[in-house]
């Protein structure tokens, strides 16, 4: 995979826009792990079923995965959402307090801002979480805006997009997950994947991967 240069990510790039879970922080397998614990009630052959629905639809809004767990794999409706929201919520927040920021994402966003560069967030947890967490983990203050669930990522850009006028050819986008390529490609956006997630698809001759954001040359 080819070598990803800060110096040329300033030169091609005005606004940087970011996944979360897996991006910013170390989440993905803490959530992984959370929604097969949530739904052990149920017993172990759901959870299964749900855990492996979850890990195959990452970068989805949760309660949109909910409406399917519950009308597919658990077959029974839910009789108060909002009270299963804010419990799964709570609960998911307990584990996330734990998790740390992906290695060299502080020092890249610090230096982005230091060049004047546009940092956002586009990701499918929840608003008030995303919140919560960047104010945790103290960089709330790197990102222009963040956003979240309940809107999904396509209604989120386009928010962005009125707000603050984007050149598309200017901008790139930090996922992990397939349906992040695939809202970047839908939106014409540059990508770079971080992880390993993606590492076995070769999307393009430009495609760039990272593991995390020390491999990022200064």
């Amino acid at each position: 995979m080819n070598v990803v240069k800060f110096n040329n990510l300033i030169k091609d790039f005005n606004n940087f826009i970011f996944d979360f879970d897996g991006v910013i922080l170390n989440s993905v397998e803490i959530k992984n792990q959370v929604f097969y614990k949530f739904f052990l009630k149920y017993g172990n052959s759901i959870a299964k079923k749900i855990f492996n629905y979850h890990v195959q639809n990452l970068g989805i809004d949760r309660f949109i995965k909910f409406e399917h767990i519950y009308n597919n794999i658990i077959k029974t409706k839910i009789s108060d959402k909002d009270k299963l929201f804010d419990t799964f919520s709570d609960y998911i927040m307990k584990e996330l307090f734990e998790a740390q920021l992906v290695s060299g994402i502080e020092i890249f966003l610090k230096n982005l801002n230091l060049n004047f560069k546009k940092c956002f967030i586009i990701s499918a947890s929840p608003q008030t979480e995303l919140q919560i967490l960047l104010k945790k983990n103290h960089i709330s203050n790197l990102f222009i805006n963040y956003l979240g669930s309940p809107n999904n990522k396509y209604e989120n850009f386009n928010l962005l997009m009125l707000e603050n006028d984007f050149n598309i050819n200017k901008t790139i986008y930090f996922g992990d997950s397939v349906s992040d390529y695939k809202f970047a490609y839908t939106n014409n956006l540059k990508f770079i994947s971080v992880g390993n997630e993606l590492k076995k698809y070769k999307f393009s001759s430009n495609y760039f991967n990272i593991l995390d954001f020390d491999e990022i040359k200064y």
